[in-house]
Formats: C-alpha cells, structure tokens, sequence
C-alpha cells in the first residue's frame, strides 16, 4: 500500500489533477505450491500441467496450474484485498481512485495458463473442486429430483454428481 500511495503522491506532484485505476495481482505465494497448501488442477484425463506463473514483476514454476478456487487462496486473497482499500480509501487519495483491477490468472485475465494448448483437456476433476461443483448444484437445484430432471438423469444426486467431462 505504502508503494501504491507513494506513487500516487508523486504523480499528483506531476499531473494535479490525475484520477487512479489501480491494478492489484491476487496471486499464490509458490510456498504454498512446496507446502501442499493449495492444490492444482485435475483435468478430466487426469493429467495435471507444470506451468511457470509469470507477473509483473517476477516468474516462478509451479508443479501445476494452480487452483484459482482454492478456499485459502480465497480468503486470504479477499482479507488482503480488503485490507488495502480500507487504507486506500483512508487515504489523502481516496477521491482519486476510480476503481480496481483485480488480477489474476493467465496474463491477469482470469484463465488457466496454456490452456488453448491443451484441446484434449478442458474440465479440471480434481477433489477440491468437486466439492465446489457439488455445492453449486445444491444451490441451483436443492434437491435431488430438480437435478435429475435438468440432467435428465435419474441416477445422479446432489452427492454423488461428479464434473461433467463432455467438452461444450
């Protein structure tokens, strides 16, 4: 936050009059890769894609694309987040700010690295996100006969659906 006001405060010595839009990289800390802290994407085939995470100031290898639903990453991601502008916002700046681009993702723009290289792979079936794909469907389905009928399948349930590997 500190680099983030003080570049603004030299701006405003340069341009008075200068409004902000003030770009954030939410990315994961390659410990957590190491540290088993986050997981990685599962594709349908099983196949999971070492892959360098690459931002604007440094790069780093990870062992797979990295889980952008991980609940950590989420919450830790989103206290930060929170954190910086409640101060941006407590600042002598605060009128200047327009708002934020939030980043993350392939080139900051919120897809799985190399992902256009892989055709063959599309649906990432790791545990994690299952259990995300599961909660949706109790979400947008609450009971086990609406979901039957929207999949036209009378043996899936809310607990038992697994991520479809069909490409669309």
């Amino acid at each position: 936050t500190r680099t983030i006001l003080r570049d603004m405060a030299d701006i405003l010595s340069v341009v008075p009059d200068a409004k902000f839009f003030v770009r954030i990289g939410v990315y994961m800390p390659p410990e957590w890769f190491a540290d088993g802290e986050v997981g990685t994407v599962r594709f349908h085939s099983g196949r999971q894609y070492p892959t360098e995470q690459h931002f604007e100031a440094f790069t780093y290898a990870v062992p797979g694309m990295r889980a952008m639903y991980a609940r950590k990453w989420r919450e830790d991601a989103g206290r930060l987040l929170d954190r910086l502008v409640r101060e941006h916002m407590a600042s002598p700046f605060a009128d200047r700010i327009l708002g934020y681009f939030i980043c993350g993702g392939g080139t900051s723009e919120w897809y799985y690295e190399h992902c256009i290289d892989m055709p063959d792979d599309y649906a990432d079936t790791s545990d994690e996100f299952a259990v995300l794909f599961r909660a949706h469907l109790r979400e947008t389905y609450a009971t086990d006969a609406a979901l039957q009928a929207a999949w036209g399948d009378r043996s899936v349930t809310l607990d038992t659906a697994t991520v479809p590997d069909e490409r669309y």
